[in-house]
């Protein structure tokens, strides 16, 4: 796991943009946006964002996917 941010951080500033490889080891850029109720999303609902895998653990978020870069469709509400 990567250390990304806080949860704080995301909330404050809207989002929070960090590069990713792709499964072929090229970078990408991923936009962490904070979602409400449902997990829908939030503003990134409907877009071509890539998804990755990221996790919260005591208000600190963490990229969770290792070696396989922005491919997964796991969202996490914040």
């Amino acid at each position: 796991m990567h250390q990304l941010t806080t949860v704080e951080t995301v909330h404050e500033e809207g989002s929070y943009l960090f590069t990713a490889d792709d499964p072929h080891g090229n970078p990408e850029e991923v936009v962490l946006v904070p979602c409400e109720g449902d997990c829908d999303n939030g503003e990134a609902a409907g877009t071509t964002l890539p998804s990755v895998d990221i996790a919260e653990r005591h208000g600190t978020v963490f990229l969770t996917d290792d070696d396989d870069g922005p491919s997964s469709t796991s969202h996490l509400q914040l």
